[in-house]
């Protein structure tokens, strides 16, 4: 008998992200019969990049803080990241991690693309929304919130790589939910 595995918490990450290719495509494979004009710099969705590269800076601080705080040897006396974190639950929040860092670097290999793509009004929602994540994210007090508020970054930093933009607006939306329930919580 084989023992079934659960899935992956990134799993729907894995299946929106596409793969990095070595090299770029033929210009004959991916010239347009009519040129696109750009309309939002390549600065812009390098500055969406380096958002998600710092919401992952702050997610490791966070989680480094709570492994510092649960001390040596004994497991956290409750589920507040004021009193540390399991190793299991440290675990599955830097595998979080890596995603966004992933994400984050495919989208700076999909500058170029999505530099022609008509993203400015959706970027200025995605870096207002992953502002307030990445303070969010220096003060959750627990380890559920900081859980469900990775899972939903990682959510929307596949979005983001996957280079399609007409997805963005549901992603932020997701983002903004998980924010305006922690706020509603009184302490993330």
């Amino acid at each position: 008998m084989s023992a079934t595995k659960p899935p992956a918490p990134a799993a729907p990450l894995a299946e929106s992200a596409p793969a990095v290719r070595s090299a770029p495509p033929s210009p004959a494979a991916a010239a347009p019969t009519a040129p696109p004009a750009p309309t939002a710099p390549p600065g812009g969705i390098e500055a969406l990049a380096n958002s998600l590269s710092a919401m992952a800076d702050a997610l490791h601080e966070r989680i480094m803080r709570a492994i510092r705080q649960r001390g040596h040897d004994h497991a956290p006396r409750s589920d507040a990241l004021e009193h540390g974190i399991t190793q299991q639950a440290a675990q599955d929040l830097f595998e979080q991690e890596v995603l966004l860092r992933q994400c984050a670097n495919r989208l700076y290999v999909q500058t170029a693309i999505l530099a022609t793509a008509d993203v400015d009004h959706v970027r200025h929602d995605v870096l207002a929304v992953t502002a307030v994540a990445q303070e969010q994210l220096r003060c959750v007090a627990k380890v559920q919130n900081l859980v469900a508020l990775a899972a939903d970054l990682v959510t929307l930093a596949g979005t983001l790589a996957t280079g399609r933009p007409e997805q963005w607006p549901a992603a932020v939306r997701d983002v903004r939910r998980r924010l305006d329930t922690l706020h509603d919580e009184g302490k993330p």
